[in-house]
C-alpha cells in the first residue's frame, strides 16, 4: 500500500514537472491581420422627364444606366418594377386585363448584352471599372 501511494506521489511529481515546463516554454502572441479590398462601388442613373399630360399611343424614354465607380470589375443585375401611381396616389398594376396589354413597354436599346431571368435583367459581362451600360 505504502508503495502505490509513493509510487502516485512520484508521477504526480513528474507530471507536475512536464506540464510545469511546458508551460514555461510555451508563449503566445496577437497579430493584426490588415487586409485592403479594391474598391467596389456601382451607381444606377436614370434619365426621365415626365410630360404633363399623357395621352394613349404617347412615347416618352426614359434612359437607365449603370456606372462601376469602382477599382474591380463588378456583376450587374438590374430589377424594374412597373406600375402607375395614380393621381391619389395609389399603385396601379402595369397590366390593364380589360386590354389585355401591358400599358407601358419596355425596349432595351442593346438586348444581346443582358439576360432574363427571376423578374432581373443580368448583365451578360462583368463591367469594368469606369465602364456604362
Amino acid at each position: 500500500m505504502k508503495n502505490k501511494k509513493n509510487l502516485f506521489i512520484i508521477l504526480g511529481i513528474i507530471v507536475l514537472g512536464i506540464g510545469g515546463t511546458l508551460a514555461y516554454f510555451t508563449s503566445t502572441g496577437v497579430f493584426d491581420n490588415i487586409f485592403n479590398t479594391a474598391k467596389y462601388k456601382t451607381i444606377a442613373h436614370e434619365e426621365f422627364t415626365s410630360p404633363d399630360n399623357w395621352k394613349p399611343g404617347d412615347e416618352t424614354p426614359k434612359t437607365v444606366t449603370v456606372k462601376n465607380e469602382g477599382d474591380i470589375g463588378a456583376n450587374v443585375r438590374v430589377c424594374v418594377e412597373d406600375y402607375w401611381i395614380a393621381g391619389n396616389n395609389n399603385r396601379l398594376s402595369n397590366h390593364s386585363n380589360s386590354l389585355n396589354m401591358d400599358i407601358a413597354l419596355l425596349n432595351l436599346d442593346n438586348t444581346s448584352d443582358w439576360s432574363y431571368a427571376d423578374g432581373c435583367y443580368y448583365y451578360n459581362e462583368v463591367l469594368e471599372p469606369n465602364a456604362i451600360t
